[in-house]
């Protein structure tokens, strides 16, 4: 069974961000960047449970999974598997709360 695939609010706002901080600072691996996400998503509804678990206690009764975009190991693409959906949480960077930022 393919299950369908969300992208939640949240995760679009994310990609839009970091589109446009690779925009002011990089502008040269913005495409890159926009297709490397385009394909872990990709990834992701192909194969939902091919990428690592994320442990994280707060969330320990979800099956939360994370995908990086190829070229960008910085980058996280969180997502939740359930029997009928995968649903697309946040795309995070390295850098911030992981926890914080998937209880906003």
């Amino acid at each position: 069974m393919k299950r369908k695939l969300m992208v939640q609010p949240r995760a679009d706002l994310d990609r839009e961000r970091h589109l446009l901080y690779l925009f002011e600072h990089a502008p040269q691996i913005v495409d890159r960047f926009d297709q490397a996400v385009q394909a872990a998503i990709e990834r992701i509804r192909e194969s939902p449970r091919g990428c690592a678990t994320l442990n994280s206690t707060d969330f320990a009764d979800l099956e939360l999974r994370f995908c990086r975009p190829q070229g960008f190991k910085n980058y996280l693409l969180i997502y939740q598997v359930t029997d009928d959906v995968i649903a697309l949480l946040r795309i995070l960077h390295s850098s911030q709360d992981l926890e914080s930022a998937l209880h906003e």
